[in-house]
């Protein structure tokens, strides 16, 4: 067969089909990774913004330009928190904290998926649909707690020459 009798031929029906369905399959499998994608994204980027100012010197942090990488890297920051903080005494404490909360929360959360589960009982769906969005609603304000506790202070608002603006109301 060659092309001019290849064009004069109509398409098939189920040839028609066929390709509709392979279109749709992959319009949601790419759905389905832009959701991951931008569900990742949001709950590591806390995580990779702590990391990435854990490397920044006094200079980087009051450095409008500066963002996410160091302009000078340093590892200070690790050595003070080493030498000041009794770290093997203190890391062990916060993983058994860690550990018990972790534990405690698996119990709780089983015992609520068992009950969503095995009982039927009025407003059933709409209590599930308020319990979900608290799952994923702690992770947006973990870096401002974080930056709280750390004892270092937010970041301040720097226009281009330099003087820090203070926000009026």
């Amino acid at each position: 067969m060659n092309i001019r009798n290849l064009k004069d031929q109509p398409l098939d029906e189920i040839q028609v089909k066929k390709a509709g369905r392979q279109i749709k399959g992959f319009l949601i499998w790419l759905l389905k990774v832009v959701i991951i994608v931008g569900i990742s994204y949001i709950i590591l980027g806390p995580l990779i913004t702590i990391v990435a100012n854990s490397f920044f010197t006094a200079n980087d942090l009051y450095n409008p330009v500066v963002m996410l990488l160091p302009a000078e890297g340093t590892l200070q920051n690790y050595i003070t928190s080493f030498t000041r903080m009794t770290y093997p005494r203190t890391l062990a404490t916060t993983f058994a904290y860690v550990i018990s909360l972790t534990l405690i929360q698996i119990f709780i959360c089983s015992m609520a998926g068992y009950g969503f589960a095995r009982y039927e009982f009025p407003f059933k769906k709409v209590l599930f649909g308020c319990v979900m969005p608290g799952g994923c609603s702690a992770h947006g304000s973990a870096g401002r707690h974080l930056r709280r506790w750390s004892g270092r202070p937010a970041r301040s608002r720097r226009c281009w020459t330099g003087c820090t603006s203070a926000r009026s109301g």
